[in-house]
């Protein structure tokens, strides 16, 4: 009887040593192959995807291109002030005022503020003071809205006489800050 369980007691041990065995066999060589053949497939798939993408880039390639020469032949950049720094276009936009005021009325003084950034583009302004009748300033305001580049009125100050007679028409004294935009010549290229 006692060989019969030391038979069996055997045979469990061999099956427990070969399932440890294989269980080690397991753990040390066959789950890491596992692992690297799933983590070459899976970065094999990151590869197709991108290089799929890459493909279709390059398929689109004309297309693009087309798209940036009509970016840079647009007619919307003749609404900014184009120069490399802020001063040349406060300057142009300064050249601007003067003759839209130039047979209208008095610029008595003409301020440039403060740059800003705004993006891509950079925000000039200037501060005017002057005097103008009211006929004078409707046509100012009628010249600036059809100025090539877009000049906005931010900040309007009319002090009119107190009294004033039917038949006349007269003289206002205007104050205003007046803007644009500026992009410098290597941001409409996209450089």
């Amino acid at each position: 009887m006692t060989r019969q369980l030391t038979q069996r007691l055997e045979r469990i041990l061999a099956i427990g040593l070969l399932g440890l065995v294989l269980g080690i066999v397991w753990l040390c060589l066959i789950a890491p192959i596992v692992s690297a053949v799933e983590s070459r497939s899976a970065a094999r798939e990151m590869t197709l995807r991108k290089l799929s993408k890459e493909r279709s880039l390059l398929q689109q390639e004309s297309a693009i291109e087309a798209a940036i020469t009509t970016v840079a032949s647009s007619a919307r950049w003749k609404n900014f002030y184009e120069a490399d720094r802020a001063e040349t276009a406060e300057l142009q936009l300064e050249s601007s005022l003067r003759s839209i005021f130039a047979d209208l009325g008095t610029l008595d003084s003409m301020a440039a503020e403060r740059p800003l950034a705004a993006g891509n583009t950079t925000r000039v302004s200037v501060r005017i003071a002057g005097s103008l009748t009211l006929d004078h300033l409707a046509e100012v305001l009628d010249r600036i809205q059809k100025q090539a580049q877009q000049i906005r009125v931010e900040n309007l100050s009319i002090q009119a006489p107190l009294t004033q007679s039917d038949s006349t028409n007269p003289t206002l004294n205007v104050q205003a800050l007046i803007s644009a935009l500026m992009i410098s010549p290597s941001q409409r290229s996209g450089g």
